[in-house]
């Protein structure tokens, strides 16, 4: 945590016209989200001495050693945040299918997550995880903590106090707390914890949604999931598609995927996401310079979060070469906006592409071992597609950026004309371009592996220089 800097204020509409009853239901709801106020003669001051690794995101085990479910564990999947609604039901079945407009016989995995979805009781879905894959999997339930919960609540309030000078008085008497909205509330523990994981190649987790959105994570305990194969075209017109050739783009210097590696890498990043909620919840990381707590900023933050961890999500439901490419841009250009800040330099589009900057400020970052080395593989086989389509690599990263804002329309450089963007578009048609979203993916785990050097500590950079 910072030093004293870490005081900050709490805006003066939220604590305007508060009653010593009212009070004390403030100081109430901020011990639940592990924040505490001390009196500067308004009680305006708040101070996080309530957080402690592991208590705003958690995984529980639902099986035991033997591979048999643990009836607390299971018994806590009928608990949560009311029912999935038959719209959201839909949604998650059709995130489920690789090609939701293509209506294929189901899959193991969509007739899992249909039966957890369809019953309260999530044994049915259970018993056919046991009977699909007979021990191959393990299982754990991702949750946010109710002090996770309780810091959504309080950035909720200060938001709409900023905005609409709401008190805390007038939240209470209204008895109800500001409608969540993407800049603000949202939780999705699975989101912060398995992009990583399932937007790959080889998805080393399938992610299941219970009836009370509970949010389950299933772990190969060996190799990975499959996808089937799936060619896409290029948007040049004619020209083959993204995947030259999908098996060769994914050498590495492991002809399997190791034991164990699934599950423990879902350790780190729940270890990783409970940090990032950390600097993304406490008050003690967004202070403006006249010491009120900077709602703007962390809310520019967390949004950006959200969007750029969605990305992740969708690269992994929807692994068509044609357009993962371009989330892949879009998951990028997200982090590079994180990382822009006035006045000092943050990395460009052209430096996130670039495999050295990539090895140095992301594969460096990552545990030595097995994760390290197949990312560092996939750096390596991205700058050698990069090669085929120009002989000199700088060109070739600067071609890709234009294939990006010819599709994306940003960061355009206005004196390059469209032909020219479009020459670069075909210049990569040889090239395997979707490991632009293995290197987006790649540079988001490094974040929530890393929060406490790449995730946001107010508006300062993330990078410290090149």
């Amino acid at each position: 945590m910072p030093g004293e800097r870490a005081r900050p204020r709490l805006p003066d509409a939220l604590v305007r016209r508060v009653h010593r009853a009212e009070l004390d239901q403030l100081r109430s709801a901020l011990r639940m989200a592990g924040l505490r106020m001390l009196n500067d003669g308004r009680w305006r001051v708040v101070v996080d001495d309530g957080y402690e690794a592991g208590s705003l995101i958690q995984i529980d085990s639902l099986q035991n050693k033997a591979g048999d479910y643990l009836p607390d564990a299971v018994a806590s999947l009928t608990t949560g945040e009311g029912l999935v609604s038959l719209q959201t039901a839909r949604q998650i079945l059709e995130a489920s299918s690789s090609r939701p407009q293509v209506t294929p016989p189901a899959t193991p995995l969509q007739e899992i997550q249909e039966a957890l979805l369809m019953e309260l009781d999530p044994m049915r879905g259970l018993a056919l995880i046991s009977e699909r894959y007979e021990g191959e999997l393990r299982l754990f339930r991702i949750r946010a903590t109710e002090m996770l919960y309780a810091r959504d609540a309080f950035w909720r309030s200060a938001t709409e106090s900023v905005e609409a000078g709401t008190s805390w008085g007038d939240l209470l008497r209204r008895q109800e707390l500001p409608p969540t909205d993407i800049a603000i509330g949202h939780i999705h523990p699975s989101r912060y914890v398995c992009g990583p994981l399932v937007a790959r190649h080889q998805p080393l987790a399938a992610v299941f949604t219970t009836a009370r959105f509970a949010a389950i994570a299933a772990v190969p305990n060996e190799g990975g999931f499959l996808r089937q194969g799936q060619w896409g075209v290029w948007p040049s017109g004619g020209a083959p598609s993204l995947a030259r050739d999908a098996t060769s783009v994914y050498r590495t210097r492991y002809r399997t995927v190791p034991s164990r590696l699934a599950s423990g890498l879902l350790a780190s990043l729940a270890k990783g996401a409970d940090h990032l909620m950390s600097r993304l919840s406490s008050p003690a990381f967004w202070i403006r310079e006249d010491r009120e707590i900077d709602v703007l900023e962390r809310n520019i933050a967390w949004s950006s979060l959200q969007f750029g961890l969605e990305c992740l999500e969708e690269i992994g439901a929807d692994w068509e070469p044609s357009r993962l490419v371009w989330t892949g841009f879009r998951a990028l250009t997200i982090l590079q906006g994180l990382w822009a800040v006035p006045d000092r330099w943050a990395p460009s589009l052209t430096d996130l592409l670039t495999p050295q900057f990539i090895r140095n400020h992301a594969i460096e970052l990552m545990p030595p071992g097995p994760i390290r080395d197949i990312e560092s593989d996939y750096v390596d086989n991205y700058e050698e597609e990069l090669r085929r389509s120009s002989r000199n690599l700088s060109e070739a990263i600067r071609d890709l950026v234009q294939v990006r804002n010819l599709v994306h329309g940003a960061g355009v450089d206005r004196r390059a004309s469209r032909e020219k963007r479009l020459a670069a578009l075909r210049s990569h048609s040889d090239t395997s371009l979707q490991l632009t979203a293995d290197i987006a993916r790649l540079w988001w785990t490094a974040v929530l592996l890393n929060p406490g050097q790449l995730a946001p500590p107010g508006p300062e950079r993330w990078i410290q220089g090149r």
